[in-house]
């Protein structure tokens, strides 16, 4: 009987978790997508093999809903990596509320956004992947 109350109490406390890390991963980027290889892997799988201990915000753009250009940019402030850095300054209030609220550590891959927990005062990691010579 002792046997099969722990168990229970254990299948009980498995969802019960006490999630100790909160990471966001800021990319302008989006992981439903189907481009495969590199950065866009790593997302990926950093999104769906987390420990189980971990709880993830996930800050990119949503490009199966027509929001996004499907044609090269001509400029900086028109590609996708520029319409995204704007969208992170004109939504930056609720942003970072957002992001203070869950205490998260953020976890950025592109150096265009370093800035970010810099002014947000919070603890970070930046990884560049070095580029494959040719």
């Amino acid at each position: 009987m002792t046997s099969t109350l722990t168990s229970a109490l254990r299948a009980r406390n498995a969802y019960d978790i006490r999630r100790r890390y909160q990471i966001c991963l800021i990319h302008p980027f989006d992981p439903r997508g189907e481009k495969v290889g590199g950065l866009k892997t790593y997302i990926r799988d950093f999104i769906s093999f987390h420990p189980a201990d971990t709880a993830l915000l996930f800050v990119g753009i949503d490009s199966k809903a027509d929001l996004q250009a499907r044609e090269a940019a001509r400029s900086i402030r028109s590609s996708v990596t520029g319409q995204f850095f704007l969208a992170l300054l004109r939504h930056f209030g609720p942003f970072s509320r957002l992001i203070r609220s869950r205490r998260c550590k953020i976890d950025l891959r592109r150096v265009e956004l370093s800035w970010l927990p810099v002014v947000l005062r919070l603890p970070f990691v930046q990884m560049l992947q070095r580029p494959t010579p040719t």
